[in-house]
């Protein structure tokens, strides 16, 4: 059987006409690239609004007043100004590709018939961004369009909190696309939960998850995801000085372990989950620049490449707290770790890290999560655990420092220590992973960006370690 690559396209590569004329020479470049998933259009200077935030807003405005938990950019205006502003950017698209009249309209009917649906969800309708995308799309290519809804079965009905579709029906229904003897378009971000048949969509950023779902069911060779950058920087560049911020290296190489660490942490190029599906099946994942195809980006695949020195890359997040609680022999105690974890899950909440000592142990996890319920989850944990002491600690921020390498290379946590106290970060947290492929430091929000710049200059610019590990 013939190699095949899947290709997905990001919002910022199909924002305009231009640009999805320049997608299309990508694919048709390379006889391989037979599967794309494509995103809504993204911004552009004509239409300063991502499309989804668009339907979102639209939706909002004509069924709920409330948000459902979901997160996007409130924009003013009518229901009739948002749809005007949506049907003006598919009506260009399809203009600027010479598609009729009736491929666009036919599109915004569609979504007419839904805003007027009560029982429309907002997944029905956010859904549209990226299935009006790839019918167009696929009518330009002379392709074939495999709706996202015949493909992908999603069994957890909290979809838009990470479930992931990778399950035997969805891979069955995936595996048919081989058959295809034209280019097939597949738009990204949503399924179908399968209890009710209702159409679910991921969180932001899940058409990433779509193309690695896509490439598992086909058995791809590689998945090319086309994006706005020329692969994935080892820092976020928004962090640095403007002088500074071009000159940050683009990680050529990393393991699934070192991608998926990383994303998790903050680096928004690539959906930290999308790993998963690609990474079950050993298929590397390709992010390539879209202005630039002839651009290597960044590889990432199973095997370790020393060639990018020993830190592959450094991320963090701000927003998160930290509660300690302190008792006198706790270590001699059998099950308190496991019963103050169960505080928490029994409340629904998750935690990152769970450092502790002999008579103390600290849980970290988002701010957000206890935001107004501080004061019941101290209460609980002083009238089941009976501790000496609770204190909350606010307004942290964690850092990763990821790297395979590290687990081999002697004096790489002296060398964050040391660089974080000349430059005055006084360290909050610092835990190594059980990988030893990630050291995460806690400091103060308000020191995140001085922490991230100075680890950056101590253990990549400046690196005594660049290009080997040391055993």
């Amino acid at each position: 059987m013939q190699e095949t690559i899947v290709c997905k396209f990001g919002g910022s590569s199909l924002a305009n006409a231009e640009q999805i004329r320049r997608v299309a020479d990508i694919v048709k470049a390379d006889e391989r690239r037979r599967l794309v998933v494509v995103s809504a259009p993204g911004k552009d200077i004509g239409h300063p609004y991502k499309i989804t935030d668009l339907l979102y807003n639209l939706y909002f405005r004509t069924h709920s007043s409330g948000s459902d938990g979901v997160k996007y950019q409130e924009i003013e205006g009518s229901a009739n100004e948002l749809m005007g502003r949506i049907g003006g950017v598919y009506s260009g698209i399809a203009s600027g590709l010479g598609l009729p009249d009736s491929a666009a309209s036919q599109c915004m009917g569609e979504l007419e018939r839904l805003v007027a649906d009560p029982r429309a969800t907002h997944h029905d309708i956010a859904s549209r961004g990226e299935n009006f995308n790839a019918r167009l799309i696929a009518q330009f290519l002379d392709a074939e369009f495999a709706d996202a809804a015949d493909l992908i079965r999603i069994t957890d009905k909290n979809a838009d909190g990470g479930a992931d579709g990778d399950n035997e029906d969805t891979m069955r229904r995936v595996a048919e696309l081989r058959n295809s003897k034209r280019i097939v378009v597949i738009p990204g971000f949503y399924g179908i939960y399968a209890p009710t048949g209702e159409i679910r969509t991921y969180k932001r950023g899940g058409s990433d998850l779509t193309g690695s779902i896509i490439s598992a069911g086909v058995g791809a060779s590689l998945y090319e995801n086309w994006t706005d950058q020329p692969g994935v920087r080892c820092c976020d560049p928004r962090i640095f000085p403007p002088e500074e911020a071009p000159g940050i290296p683009v990680i050529r190489h990393m393991t699934y372990r070192e991608a998926r660490e990383l994303t998790y942490m903050g680096f928004e190029v690539f959906n930290d989950k999308a790993i998963g599906p690609a990474r079950r099946r050993q298929i590397p994942v390709n992010i390539r620049y879209t202005q630039n195809p002839l651009e290597d980006g960044t590889l990432i695949s199973a095997a370790a490449h020393e060639g990018n020195g020993l830190v592959r890359g450094i991320a963090g997040r701000n927003g998160f707290c930290r509660v300690d609680v302190e008792k006198f022999l706790l270590g001699e105690e059998v099950g308190f770790g496991s019963r103050l974890l169960g505080i928490f899950a029994g409340r629904g909440l998750s935690y990152e890290h769970a450092p502790s000592g002999i008579d103390n142990i600290s849980v970290i996890l988002e701010q957000r999560q206890i935001d107004g319920i501080e004061g019941e989850i101290v209460g609980e944990i002083n009238e089941k655990l009976h501790p000496d002491k609770v204190d909350v600690m606010k307004g942290l921020a964690l850092v990763a420092v990821v790297g395979e390498g590290m687990k081999h290379t002697i004096g790489v946590a002296a060398t964050i220590t040391r660089c974080l106290a000349d430059s005055g970060v006084n360290i909050e947290i610092l835990n190594q992973g059980a990988s030893e492929s990630n050291i995460i430091i806690g400091v103060r929000d308000t020191d995140y960006k001085k922490a991230v710049v100075a680890l950056y200059h101590a253990l990549i610019r400046d690196s005594p370690y660049k290009g080997e590990v040391r055993r």
